[in-house]
């Protein structure tokens, strides 16, 4: 599997975990469905879930993915 899928599958997987969960807690705080109980928790999931990076080398591009909870960038290989 090349380094540019797994970057964008570990990216798609973490934000559809994140937004079930924040689906989920905000359940139970939100009694009512209405639009917020459906947009808040893509609005989460999209600011919570690492986001795949590009780097441009001298060997080719490194594909890897960063987190908002930390500086470093993990490289995938």
């Amino acid at each position: 599997m090349s380094p540019n899928i797994k970057a964008f599958l570990i990216y798609f997987v973490c934000f559809i975990v994140l937004y079930l969960v924040s689906k989920f807690l905000l359940g139970f705080i939100v009694e009512e469905q209405n639009l917020w109980s459906h947009y808040l928790p893509i609005i989460i999931a999209a600011i919570l879930s690492p986001r795949p990076r590009v780097k441009k080398t001298a060997n080719g591009k490194e594909y890897g993915y960063k987190s908002i909870f930390s500086k470093k960038r993990y490289i995938l290989k």
